[in-house]
């Protein structure tokens, strides 16, 4: 006996925020100022902020490749943060855009930056 077929069942495949945008650093004395264009009010629960080193592809056979050494964790409602660590001048910093249903973007996705430069006085 064969059961009669269900009804179709759409499902909704949820994104990501939009990425960040204006993403930028400056150094000032020993610490790094972090600043981005704030997204739309409750597009974005949180950001997770990131540090390490960005490995380029090197070849058409790999791919980009970020490891995060340190991560910090921004509010969804603020468009700067300080970074607590040290600079590192070979040090690349991440932003991702978090969702409140902990939908986001990889690293690789995401908008990053080279380790800043230090603020003109």
């Amino acid at each position: 006996m064969r059961a009669l077929p269900s009804a179709p069942v759409s499902s909704a495949v949820r994104a990501a925020p939009a990425p960040a945008t204006g993403f930028q650093g400056l150094i000032d004395g020993r610490l790094v100022n972090l600043g981005w264009d704030q997204a739309a009010p409750g597009a974005v629960n949180h950001y997770e902020i990131h540090d390490d080193f960005w490995y380029p592809a090197t070849s058409p056979d790999t791919k980009d490749r970020f490891y995060s050494l340190n991560s910090v964790r921004a509010p969804g409602h603020t468009g700067s943060f300080r970074w607590p660590y040290l600079p590192s001048e070979n040090t690349w910093y991440v932003i991702v855009a978090v969702a409140a249903d902990c939908t986001k973007l990889t690293l690789e996705q995401s908008p990053r930056i080279p380790s800043p430069v230090p603020a003109a006085d």
